[in-house]
């Protein structure tokens, strides 16, 4: 857990996040809404964090009612409260009038309430809620649709969607004669979140979303619209009303997906979201049924992907011209979508490798050297890997260099590469360094990421990307909950993902085990011009 799942949420705090909500998960048959060493032992005293943890809903109510490792929810308050939990969500069953009684009666010493309101309340502080005087209410509206907020939605958006895959029909002409179908192209509702105001109580949050059909209608010469079917099968689909489109138009652009909802009793047309669990990772619907239909008509199809999980589709690559991961990309989704389509470098990259088939999963890539490379059946590898994203251009690397054959283990590598931006277009690349040790006590993946860096390169130019690589980055805990660094070689190598690798270097670090006393998240990273 150190060396793997804790490492996001270390990071996370890091960044400044102020909050932290305990899951509904058990840690070694100890639930994480009465887990002292988690919520206190390991966030609080050793990573200093100063915040609020708030429980996910009824989550200490879990501890009573279904994993019984207490007696009553007035048992269950007491040990969240013991154990970390500052505020209980969304209502007090747990905490409230049975917490006052506990502490009436001995069974929880008043000074963790009176830790938890401090938190609770120094919290609240520091957001402005006890300011005099008190904010005016109506200023809420310009904090959501300002065009400065629009602005910074549209930037994101387009900056995360990830290109998967590219045969050139992209970007596309503003004079082309373009079919925009599927169930998201123009459904506001598919570009957002569960835990967005319409997904969350699934009705109008008052905040324009543009669509990828409305985007592209204003860009592009012709466009035509034909849904032709939804996430799910219903009686209003028309595939054949698409494939007429599809057929006259120069390049199609399909909007497929899912979407996010919240249980399947509040929102019975969600794929995805809190209590939206599925067995399979496909295409819902008879979306598949609408991509070979559209297909088969010889016109160039681009799939967008707007769901926010990751999916299984080997049938979309076989089938696609170009394929866009456009995630949940929010109120101004459909612009950032249209800018990608028409020529802007998205840049994103993938944050997890996407599988062929749910079977073939987990699928990551910090897999250990020990760990199959073939089903039966079909392929190991990912369908796509952790780490990659095309471009509209086209980069060399070159001249991967380090500073020296070794290091301590309580020194520091440095690296360098050139990256030359050799196409004809400006565009942007995400340099990643990976690193494998080998020779220590533990087996460690084969390889992980340790670097990374976000460059736009004009046509034409070359940036030198440098690396400085503290050895306790490299650090992994002992039996003993320790961070050691141990000697050992360790193969760097630089490329554009965590299988397209261009360049490789063997370090040896040298000398006694080192205790750092803290683990650094990636290298220091810096870009010059060459």
């Amino acid at each position: 857990m150190r060396d793997a799942d804790l490492r996001p949420f270390r990071a996370g705090l890091e960044a400044g996040a102020p909050s932290v909500m305990a899951a509904y998960n058990t840690v070694d048959g100890v639930p994480c809404h009465a887990n002292h060493r988690l919520l206190t032992g390991i966030l609080r005293e050793e990573w200093g964090f100063t915040g609020t943890v708030v429980s996910d809903g009824r989550g200490i109510e879990l501890l009573a009612t279904e994993y019984g490792v207490a007696s009553d929810e007035r048992e269950a308050g007491v040990r969240a409260l013991s154990a970390g939990i500052d505020v209980e969500l969304p209502e007090t069953e747990c905490f409230g009038d049975r917490l006052v009684a506990a502490v009436a009666e001995g069974d929880v010493d008043e000074s963790l309430v009176d830790r938890a309101v401090r938190r609770h309340l120094g919290q609240k502080v520091r957001a402005g809620l006890f300011t005099d005087p008190l904010p005016d209410p109506s200023s809420t509206d310009e904090a959501f649709e300002s065009d400065a907020v629009r602005r910074l939605a549209r930037r994101a958006a387009r900056r995360s969607q990830v290109l998967l895959s590219n045969d050139g029909v992209l970007p596309l002409s503003t004079d082309a004669t373009v079919a925009v179908v599927g169930p998201s192209a123009d459904a506001p509702r598919n570009l957002l979140g569960n835990y967005s105001y319409a997904g969350a109580e699934q009705r109008d949050g008052g905040v324009a979303v543009t669509t990828p059909r409305g985007a592209l209608s204003e860009r592009v010469g012709t466009v035509e619209y034909a849904r032709g079917c939804g996430i799910r099968a219903g009686p209003t689909d028309n595939v054949d009303e698409a494939v007429g489109v599809a057929a006259d138009a120069d390049v199609v652009v399909a909007c497929l997906g899912g979407r996010s909802g919240i249980d399947v009793e509040r929102d019975s047309s969600g794929t995805a979201g809190e209590g939206l669990d599925r067995a399979t990772l496909g295409l819902p619907g008879r979306q598949y049924e609408l991509l070979d239909a559209i297909a088969s008509t010889a016109t160039p199809v681009v799939v967008v992907l707007v769901s926010g999980r990751p999916l299984a589709v080997p049938e979309v690559v076989e089938r696609a011209s170009a394929i866009v991961a456009a995630w949940l990309p929010g109120q101004e989704g459909g612009a950032a979508i249209a800018d990608v389509l028409l020529g802007s470098d998205p840049g994103g990259r993938l944050p997890v490798s996407l599988p062929r088939s749910v079977g073939q999963l987990p699928v990551h890539y910090r897999q250990p050297p020990v760990s199959g490379d073939e089903y039966v059946f079909s392929r190991a590898d990912p369908l796509f890997p952790f780490g990659h994203g095309e471009s509209y251009a086209e980069f060399a690397y070159e001249d991967f260099d380090v500073d020296a054959a070794s290091t301590t283990t309580d020194g520091t590598l440095r690296a360098s590469v050139a990256v030359e931006n050799v196409s004809s277009r400006d565009g942007t690349e995400v340099v990643q360094l990976y690193a494998g040790h080998r020779g220590g006590r533990s087996v460690r993946p084969s390889r992980e990421i340790v670097g990374f860096g976000r460059v736009s390169i004009d046509a034409g130019d070359r940036v030198e990307i440098e690396f400085s690589l503290p050895a306790a980055a490299l650090a992994t805990y002992a039996p003993s909950d320790r961070l050691l660094v141990e000697p050992g070689s360790v193969d760097l190598a630089v490329g554009r993902s965590a299988t397209d690798l261009r360049e490789h270097e063997t370090v040896e670090l040298i000398g006694e085990p080192h205790a750092p006393t803290e683990r650094p998240s990636v290298a220091d990273t810096t870009v010059r011009t060459a």
